[in-house]
């Protein structure tokens, strides 16, 4: 799928840990998340 994981392992993963897993890939491409608003931030903010 997106960033060389697989789908079957994206979706057996609990909803924690692949979001743990988004925004750690979110973020080492430079974005940045907003853990009190669980959202990420806009760029230029």
């Amino acid at each position: 799928m997106s960033k060389g994981v697989p789908y079957d392992v994206a979706m057996n993963m609990s909803p924690a840990r692949r979001l743990a897993f988004i925004v750690l890939i979110g973020e080492a491409e430079g974005g940045h998340y907003d853990w009190r608003r669980m959202a990420w931030e806009k760029r230029g903010t």
